[in-house]
């Protein structure tokens, strides 16, 4: 769950991280939720260094919105909200709504395998997507 403040409005988004894609040049792979359109990769390199930059994109591919965060030590997330473009942020909270053996919202679904195949080719889609949205938040970073 991610928090941040607008004025006198809080908004809160939830994401199910669950799918790896590649990794960007600077970071070491985007985990991403094809169904929200959104990613978030650990940089591991470069001036993130550190730091988890996420993405969220709408369904043209463009990046709507990220979030740039440190890990805290009791699984939180201090860090803030970031514009498209890097001209505009707030600070944000976070934290993990996940147990160790996955999402507490997590539902078993059948599917067809033509479904199957439909969603795997969305996933595959929409990672690559994400991947390149990620990649380019963090080329719009304020400098420290």
């Amino acid at each position: 769950m991610f928090f941040y403040d607008v004025g006198a409005t809080t908004v809160a988004n939830r994401f199910d991280l669950t799918n790896l894609v590649g990794h960007t040049a600077n970071g070491n792979g985007v985990v991403t939720d094809p169904i929200r359109l959104a990613g978030c990769e650990l940089q591991t390199v470069g001036g993130a260094a550190g730091f988890v930059v996420c993405a969220i994109i709408n369904a043209q591919g463009g990046v709507q919105y990220g979030y740039v965060f440190h890990f805290g030590l009791d699984q939180t997330y201090d860090g803030f909200w970031l514009a498209a473009d890097g001209m505009t942020t707030h600070p944000m909270k976070g934290f993990k709504v996940v147990s160790r053996s996955g999402s507490i919202n997590k539902h078993a679904k059948t599917l067809s395998a033509a479904s199957m195949a439909e969603a795997s080719e969305t996933e595959a889609t929409a990672g690559a997507a994400i991947q390149a949205a990620v990649e380019a938040m963090r080329r719009v970073l304020p400098t420290p």
